[in-house]
């Protein structure tokens, strides 16, 4: 069954979520989340975006951003966890999947 097309919108407000395959751990040792943070902080400096939250957990993420213009989260998430999944494999010698399919978005505001 294809995917739907996100919601996007300028200025908006997007709830994001992203999981490890099969639930499990995207992140083994604290380097792993400090890792993540520094790719969100690389990203921001290139794109107009606000982190209002974030909330990383061992087997998957939460991050509560405003975009300024709606076409860049796209970019923005592509970026950040591709960027994150090569991180990972050099680091893990990991092999297949690392995330369950693609990030979820729900615009909140």
């Amino acid at each position: 069954m294809p995917t739907s097309g996100r919601q996007l919108y300028d200025g908006g407000i997007y709830h994001i979520t992203q999981r490890g395959n099969n639930k499990q751990k995207i992140f083994k040792e604290d380097e792993d989340y400090e890792k993540l943070l520094c790719l969100i902080r690389e990203y921001k400096s290139e794109y107009d975006f606000d982190i209002y939250n974030y909330c990383l957990m061992p087997n998957h993420l939460h991050l509560l951003i405003k975009i300024t213009k709606g076409t860049d989260l796209p970019r923005i998430m592509q970026g950040i966890l591709q960027s994150f999944r090569f991180h990972y494999r050099k680091k893990y010698r990991y092999i297949g999947y690392l995330f369950q399919g693609r990030y979820k978005s729900k615009p909140v505001g």
